[in-house]
């Protein structure tokens, strides 16, 4: 088996130190850690190299690396529902792969994962998640800690599962979705572009583009 290859982790928030921690018990390298600010004493991320700028890791052949998004979000109320966290994640995802880097895809060993499931480039399956039969997760797409994937749910780009979600069977999700910690989608649903979930909502019919849904019914605000 060929040795995987060393990281670079962009982030220095609880993202990406949970991330190393993943990569740590999995004998990962991590070259350094790319952050404008410095990661707190207290963090793992601490412990690597420290770069300023993101183009510091221009440094690093394409072909030598794979980096690592530790950025997380969490979506704001902003104008037009942007999500400006959200979009922080997937512009550096877009100027990096148009320099010809790789992201990894990570997978902790405490997740249960059907051998039938596919992933994308740069998708993390966080600590202790299950992920069913036929499911697909796309590109740069982060299922969080203890979320449940069920079987064939399709999964875009750019989306974020929180903590404890729930996604029953054949759920599907358009681009930039958020589903917060807690919350649960019935089977069959789609959820479309741009749309958050808050968290501990239940959702039992469509959601449409930019839509916000809050509560145990399912409140929609667009």
């Amino acid at each position: 088996m060929n040795k995987a290859k060393p990281v670079v982790i962009l982030g220095g928030g609880g993202h990406a130190s949970v991330l190393l921690d993943i990569l740590h018990q999995q004998n990962v390298d991590i070259l350094a850690v790319v952050s404008p600010e410095a990661p707190a004493k207290s963090s793992n991320l601490a412990n690597y190299k420290h770069l300023k700028n993101d183009d510091d890791i221009f440094a690093f052949n394409p072909e030598d690396i794979e980096l690592v998004n530790g950025i997380g979000f969490v979506p704001s109320s902003g104008e037009n529902g942007s999500c400006g966290d959200k979009q922080l994640r997937h512009r550096v995802f877009d100027y990096f792969k148009s320099h010809g880097y790789f992201f990894k895809t990570i997978v902790s060993d405490s997740a249960l994962i059907s051998p039938s499931s596919q992933f994308e480039e740069g998708v993390q399956i966080m600590h202790g998640c299950i992920i069913q039969t036929g499911a697909t997760i796309k590109t740069n797409t982060i299922i969080n800690t203890r979320a449940v994937i069920e079987h064939d749910c399709e999964i875009a780009e750019h989306n974020h599962i929180a903590t404890g979600a729930i996604l029953c069977g054949g759920v599907k999700t358009q681009n930039y979705v958020f589903i917060g910690a807690g919350a649960t989608v019935i089977q069959s649903i789609s959820v479309e572009e741009n749309a958050m979930i808050a968290a501990g909502a239940l959702v039992r019919k469509n959601i449409t583009k930019n839509s916000r849904v809050y509560g145990n019914h399912g409140i929609v605000s667009s």
